[in-house]
């Protein structure tokens, strides 16, 4: 069995695609869809459950985050296999029977991710990661792959071609929007870390399965993602924060308190180097990114900031 565990909290507009596009999968393979509610009032639950009576409701006191309520939903699972998706993702035929043969096939795999793709079928390249180590942070904040001199070399060490989305891949990271994961194995590692509020968890989990199993990465089947609904109306910097509080917390548990202050150090740099030049973009909506973004990275080092 598949247990396919929701978080959701204020994203009453996709869930119930979601789900309805499970239920019209036409699975060979038996699952079971828990979702696990962080504290919110814009869902009508007695809609939701009339859904399937494969569905099971669990309301939580809080909004424990991302982390902590998909632990919740592992400990009610009933499954071999635990399948942690985003309300914001819409399965197409034939995914759940597949990635449950492919597990079935190799019991040293740990967690699994499928294809995943944008709305208008674009591969999303992000949802696994060759190799995710501290170098690999620097060359994403300063855009050092874009660098001609070493675009070859970091691209070649660091980030998948877009060729290689369509072969079998053994990543180092898989992305929480999808993970197919072996029940025992998530057990082990005692799954989540619920220092994690939102972001990252994914990566932390992904590093710690990988000790004691492989990933793995299967383009032959394909899930269309939309991104970006499971936070509600959060705002962009409240979602920055979030973003940059939780690699903070990773950064200091994986590398170390001095590679931690050397990254915020670097962040405070990077701040100073890209606000003024955020005044000359042209798209509004880029040009807000960069601005919040650098505005956030002059108070990296402010008490407020999470400090190791």
């Amino acid at each position: 069995m598949i247990s396919i565990i929701y978080v959701y909290y204020n994203s009453a507009d996709v869930i119930f695609d979601s789900i309805n596009s499970i239920l019209v999968s036409k699975a060979k393979v038996e699952y079971e869809i828990i979702i696990t509610i962080n504290k919110c009032t814009d869902i009508n639950l007695k809609e939701l459950k009339r859904l399937s009576e494969r569905i099971t409701i669990i309301e939580n006191e809080d909004n424990f985050g991302f982390g902590k309520a998909n632990n919740v939903g592992a400990k009610y699972s009933r499954g071999k296999y635990l399948l942690i998706l985003n309300p914001d993702t819409l399965l197409r035929e034939g995914v759940l029977d597949k990635m449950y043969q492919v597990m079935e096939a190799d019991n040293d795999i740990g967690g699994s991710i499928c294809k995943l793709v944008d709305s208008d079928n674009r591969i999303q390249e992000t949802v696994i990661r060759k190799n995710l180590n501290f170098t690999f942070l620097l060359i994403q904040l300063y855009f050092l792959y874009k660098i001609p001199i070493l675009n070859k070399v970091l691209i070649d060490k660091y980030y998948y071609s877009e060729e290689e989305f369509f072969e079998e891949q053994s990543p180092d990271v898989i992305s929480g929007a999808f993970m197919f994961l072996r029940k025992e194995i998530f057990m082990q590692v005692n799954g989540f870390d619920e220092e994690y509020f939102m972001y990252v968890e994914d990566i932390d989990l992904s590093k710690r399965m990988k000790e004691i199993s492989k990933l793995f990465y299967f383009p032959n089947a394909t899930v269309v993602h939309i991104g970006d609904t499971t936070l509600g109306s959060k705002s962009l910097t409240e979602k920055l924060r979030m973003n940059y509080t939780s690699l903070f917390y990773f950064i200091n548990k994986f590398y170390g308190r001095k590679r931690l202050i050397l990254f915020k150090l670097l962040l405070f740099i990077n701040g100073l180097l890209f606000f003024p030049f955020s005044i000359f973009i042209k798209k509004e909506n880029i040009k807000m990114l960069i601005s919040k973004r650098s505005k956030l990275f002059l108070n990296v080092f402010d008490k407020g900031f999470y400090n190791a």
